[in-house]
């Protein structure tokens, strides 16, 4: 803080003061070697600037002096333009070069900084502050995906490091039109947020849409990418997501290829990709390292677990509590026999196979790695073989319940898998209050919600509706040969352009 009459106990007095003053916020006092020695204070936050580089660069240039008295404070300025320094400061400085001494633009600047690990330095001898880039804290490695497992996919997943993140999907998109615009959101978290797109690629309406929806997020914190990114998408009272969060960064540079937007938060091993289209959530990563004719087969395999999820259960409690003259009589019998002797009607039994088969997958995530999978299987198996000897349930509401768990597995996103599991609930409980006609209208319901979202302007269930057949045979059930895809690749938000023959 610039203080022209103050001391230097003063102005440190400032600074603390904005930095709120906390235990872990250490103040080293020292003297800058010369003749005469001029004072200095280095101000720290302890545990988030790096200890070696600032005995090495820092602490080697200067001799431990003891605090001086305690003064009365003067009220705290932001920086204004730099003074004139002494010459033992100014020798000091140029020692500092490896941690880029620099200016703070103004007081939050300062804040920011310091609270980010970087460190400030006071001289006595110049009214100005210097901030030292020796920011370093406890940063795990880059790991490989944990989520979303590829079998021939790079191994390489984000990390919680905003600036290491940059550099993951700058090795793979080594292009100056790949832009990087940075803010900071939250009065009190504070927290970089990078705006990152293909110039060119990216449409500009989209950019600027992304961007003044950064600058209208009001909240005191923002702690994780799925918090902001429901910010983003708008207000859509919804369990479908409308955005793409992803681990990978060889996806997310395929994304911004495809003319779409990346958000990433500094703190948040995932990334936040918009806008995003239903159809997205049935594509995998392997399905674009793999041969189309086996994609396809993959693809087709998601549609029918898309269809065991939503509409089994559904049908199955329609037909047997409304509409049992449907069924031929050989399988009206069969069903009968399955239920004899059993206490409670479908809709119970349905209700309970499918509260139970949500609790074994939230305690497989809640268990530990190692012993959640064996502990989930062990359980599923005990239970469902309890509940049938018992006659609690049938044996074929059982089979129908445990194909649509096994279905939801299929997608590789768990938030849309959760959103087709609510929406079968609630055709189920058409179903048994309507029947048939109960499914139908439930249905018709859905898809007059998902014509309805959009996410950030795009139809939600482009190709489909709005029908674009192009997109549909380019990557649709299946997809092309690369050799026949467009240069840049399948997506729809960017004119084609054909690859040279």
């Amino acid at each position: 803080m610039r203080n022209a009459g103050g001391d230097l106990r003063t102005r440190v007095d400032q600074v603390r003061r904005l930095l709120g003053d906390a235990h872990d916020i250490r103040c080293l006092w020292l003297y800058a070697p010369g003749s005469p020695r001029t004072r200095a204070a280095l101000i720290h936050v302890q545990g988030l600037t790096d200890r070696q580089a600032l005995r090495r660069h820092v602490l080697a240039h200067f001799e431990p002096a003891p605090p001086p008295p305690a003064t009365g404070a003067n009220p705290p300025e932001v920086p204004s333009s730099p003074q004139g320094r002494d010459g033992a400061g100014q020798d000091v400085l140029k020692k500092l070069a490896p941690v880029e001494p620099l200016r703070p633009t103004d007081g939050q600047d300062l804040v920011d900084r310091v609270l980010s690990g970087e460190a400030l330095l006071l001289l006595e001898t110049d009214p100005e502050p210097w901030i030292l880039r020796i920011s370093g804290w406890k940063e795990r490695p880059v790991p490989r995906p944990t989520t979303e497992s590829s079998l021939r996919g790079a191994g390489e997943a984000f990390t919680e490091n905003v600036e290491v993140n940059l550099a993951l999907v700058r090795r793979r998109l080594r292009d100056p039109r790949l832009m990087v615009e940075e803010t900071r959101l939250g009065p009190s978290s504070r927290v970089l947020v990078a705006l990152v797109y293909v110039r060119e690629l990216a449409r500009p309406d989209l950019v600027r849409e992304v961007r003044d929806r950064l600058g209208q997020v009001h909240v005191d914190a923002v702690i994780d990418a799925s918090q902001l990114a429901e910010i983003l998408v708008g207000r859509y009272r919804t369990a479908f997501p409308l955005y793409m969060a992803t681990e990978r960064p060889d996806r997310a540079a395929a994304w911004l290829m495809a003319g779409k937007v990346l958000v990433m938060l500094d703190g948040s091993p995932w990334v936040v990709l918009v806008p995003v289209r239903l159809i997205d959530f049935f594509f995998s990563v392997d399905d674009y390292y793999l041969r189309p004719a086996v994609v396809a087969l993959l693809r087709l395999a998601r549609i029918a677990a898309w269809l065991g999820i939503v509409l089994f259960p559904a049908l199955y409690v329609a037909l047997e509590a409304h509409n049992v003259d449907v069924l031929r009589l050989e399988l009206m019998l069969a069903v009968d026999a399955a239920r004899a002797g059993v206490p409670l009607n479908v809709v119970l039994e349905s209700i309970f196979l499918i509260v139970m088969v949500e609790l074994i997958q939230e305690t497989a995530v809640r268990l530990p790695e190692k012993v959640g999978a064996s502990t989930t299987i062990i359980g599923a198996l005990i239970i469902g073989e309890a509940v049938a000897r018992a006659r609690i349930v049938s044996d074929i509401i059982i089979v129908i319940i445990a194909m649509a768990a096994i279905g939801s597995l299929t997608f590789p996103d768990r938030e849309i898998a959760a959103a087709w599991r609510i929406s079968s609930g609630l055709l189920l409980l058409g179903g048994a209050v309507l029947g048939l006609f109960g499914v139908f209208l439930g249905l018709m319901a859905l898809v007059f919600h998902l014509c309805c979202l959009q996410s950030l302007g795009q139809p939600y269930l482009h190709p489909l509706a709005p029908l674009n057949l192009r997109d549909l045979r380019q990557d649709g059930l299946t997809r092309r040969y690369w050799w026949e895809m467009p240069a840049r690749g399948p997506h729809p938000f960017v004119p084609p352009r054909r690859r040279p023959q």
